[in-house]
Order: C-alpha cells, then sequence, then structure tokens
C-alpha cells in the first residue's frame, strides 16, 4: 500500500491539529488522525502499522 501525496498531507495536518498541550507537554493522537483520514478517504485499505510508519516518516520530514 502506497499513500499518495494528498494522503500524505492530510495524515500530518490531521495528526498536528488534533495535538493537545497538557501541562507542558504535547500530546498526539494517531487514533483521531486515522478517524479523520478515514472520513476524508473511506475507500482506502490500510495497515495500522503501515500508517504509523508513514506518519512517522512525514511528520520527522515535516
Amino acid at each position: 500500500m502506497v499513500f499518495s501525496q494528498q494522503q500524505k498531507i492530510l495524515m500530518v495536518e490531521a495528526y498536528l491539529r488534533n495535538g493537545r498541550k497538557v501541562e507542558v507537554v504535547w500530546e498526539y493522537s494517531i487514533s483521531a488522525c486515522i478517524e479523520e483520514f478515514r472520513i476524508k478517504f473511506p475507500e482506502m485499505l490500510f495497515e495500522y502499522e503501515k500508517f504509523q510508519q508513514t506518519l512517522d516518516l512525514c511528520v520527522t520530514n515535516f
């Protein structure tokens, strides 16, 4: 499964948009990111691990 550029952009945006600052530390929810991704791309099938790896790489590159 290869994610398109548009899908990778949405991943990073959704991940950062769902971040919350708790005390002085930012926390991010992968499950909230996946939920937003599935709403935008309902036909897309993917494995959680592959999604997480791609997201980690995209956030690191960002």
